[in-house]
């Protein structure tokens, strides 16, 4: 039986205060606190019952490094799916894409979110019923699914503009059916295995992209695009469940119990997901019902940069979200540092990234849309500054949920969400999608502040100021080489830029080399 380790802050250290002890050995954890250095220890621990492989500080490691590789591999090819829909498919058309893509999107964190989530943290607690959990989870997924693909269907046929649109929105929705095998994956999450988790989405990236290159070459209008998209989900879904089979084999299942706690944890993180999702969406969403198909497509195409540079904070935080849930369940100070680090280390890549899209904002988009979107770098000058902010967005947001403080984070999505939709109903027929960019900057700012706050008053997890000068400091030679590279080619002023940055982060200490020497250690960290 899990107990709880509740914590009180005094004077901003913690003071823990155990209502009832808790056994470590029923988390496969002996726990090693009080280490005082910064660095997040080695400790020793029990095979977790139903394991299957230790996780080292050096296997850990070469996950982290193959999973920015994939990601970073992966952006690259979104940027280049982007550049070659917007100039094949053209501003409005592409406004219909977006749309479509928009409330797909909205509908996949609605029906994954939440569930995924809630799977993970109970398997990493309880690896007893880890398969029965998995199989649990899947069948729940696969009637969401099924009830989101409805759903999307009938909001889409209403604001979708003309014929052509509709049957885009179909194709695009179809994949929300595939749900009781794509889940799967959650399987290669659980049991840490995401090199291969992340070599699937590579694969469907890869499929992607050779379908958007078909398309141009033989001239498919929106619908056979959306089709072809449908396509390539179903190849990665039969490909993620043969994988996950393989693995573990686990039977699609209902199991009363589980999905019971599975349905009770999901509900709240569902209705979150749903107001994370929708905040991110709603912007676009209004912008194409209020303006018009050609300025919606500027402002996606804006935005969709925004979006592939989330690979960033996914790659750091996904990876560790089991680890977090354990060392939070088994009261591991560990939690709070591993967190305090992957926020500081996301400001130390956002805030160079921010400035430099700012900057270059205008010859990025003509770089990567063509001149007819040359509108693009307006928007995304504003915009590009909320990626600093979605990204300790995204650190908080795994943390917040493995520290079980859910309701707290869809009280504070469900407000982000509330606020964004009336301050676009009454700006944005006024001031345009550039109204829409400042919203969208400002809320994304606010959920951070509120979510920091929370965890700094519930877990002590705290954002330390002299990190945020040394990064500031590091990045002021970057902005100066983009000023004087001005009229140079976008990719030589951004690897120049580049350069620069990471030699002065080691010259402030931005980034601290002994973290990376603790992490490449053999020490064990856990057992998955």
């Amino acid at each position: 039986m899990r107990a709880a380790v509740r914590k009180r802050w005094v004077a901003g250290r913690p003071v823990k205060t155990v209502e009832s002890m808790v056994d470590a050995r029923d988390h496969g954890a002996v726990t090693n606190l009080d280490h005082g250095d910064g660095a997040l220890p080695p400790v020793s621990r029990d095979a977790l019952p139903g394991g299957v492989a230790p996780i080292t500080r050096r296997r850990l490691t070469g996950l982290v490094g193959f999973e920015w590789l994939s990601r970073a591999l992966g952006l690259a090819m979104g940027l280049a799916v982007v550049g070659l829909l917007t100039r094949h498919l053209g501003p409005a058309r592409f406004g219909d894409f977006s749309l479509a893509l928009a409330l797909v999107t909205v509908a996949h964190v609605c029906g994954e979110f939440g569930f995924k989530q809630s799977v993970i943290r109970q398997a990493s607690i309880d690896g007893r019923a880890r398969d029965v959990i998995a199989g649990t989870y899947v069948l729940i997924r696969g009637i969401v699914g099924v009830v989101l693909f409805a759903v999307v269907l009938g909001v889409g046929f209403v604001l979708a503009r003309d014929e052509i649109a509709r049957l885009g929105m179909l194709g695009m929705a179809l994949p929300l059916t595939f749900a009781l095998i794509s889940s799967s994956g959650v399987v290669l999450q659980i049991r840490m295995r995401t090199e291969l988790f992340a070599s699937l989405i590579m694969f469907q990236s890869t499929l992607w992209l050779g379908v958007v290159l078909l398309a141009t070459v033989l001239g498919w209008n929106l619908v056979g695009l959306a089709f072809g998209y449908a396509a390539v989900w179903a190849v990665q879904t039969v490909a993620t469940f043969v994988l996950a089979r393989r693995l573990v084999r686990f039977r699609i299942r209902y199991d009363r119990r589980w999905a019971g706690q599975l349905v009770r944890y999901a509900l709240p993180l569902t209705l979150a997901g749903l107001f994370a999702g929708a905040s991110a969406k709603v912007d676009s969403i209004v912008v194409y019902t209020t303006l018009d198909a050609r300025v919606a497509g500027l402002y996606s195409a804006a935005y969709r940069i925004l979006e592939q540079l989330q690979v960033v904070p996914v790659a750091m935080t996904g990876l560790v979200a089991p680890l977090l849930a354990t060392w939070y369940a088994t009261g591991d100070d560990r939690f709070q540092r591993a967190v305090q680090k992957l926020a500081q280390y996301v400001t130390v890549v956002a805030i160079p990234v921010a400035a430099g899209l700012a900057l270059a904002s205008t010859q990025l988009s003509v770089f990567l849309y063509g001149s007819e979107f040359r509108g693009v770098g307006g928007y995304l000058m504003i915009l590009a500054p909320a990626f600093v902010f979605t990204g300790v967005t995204s650190v908080y947001m795994v943390a917040a949920i493995a520290a079980g403080r859910v309701v707290s984070y869809t009280a504070i999505a469900g407000t982000a969400l509330g606020l964004k939709l009336a301050l676009c109903l009454v700006f944005v027929p006024r001031f345009g999608a550039d109204g829409a960019a400042v919203i969208t900057f400002a809320i994304e700012g606010m959920t951070a502040v509120a979510l920091h706050w929370d965890l700094h008053k519930s877990t002590g997890v705290s954002m330390k100021i002299r990190h945020l000068g040394r990064v500031a400091t590091a990045s002021a030679p970057a902005a100066g080489v983009v000023v004087a590279l001005w009229h140079a080619p976008v990719l030589a002023m951004l690897a120049a830029a580049g350069l620069t940055y990471a030699v002065a982060c080691h010259m402030t200490r931005a980034f601290a080399w002994n973290d990376v020497k603790q992490l490449v250690a053999r020490d064990v960290v856990a057992r998955v």
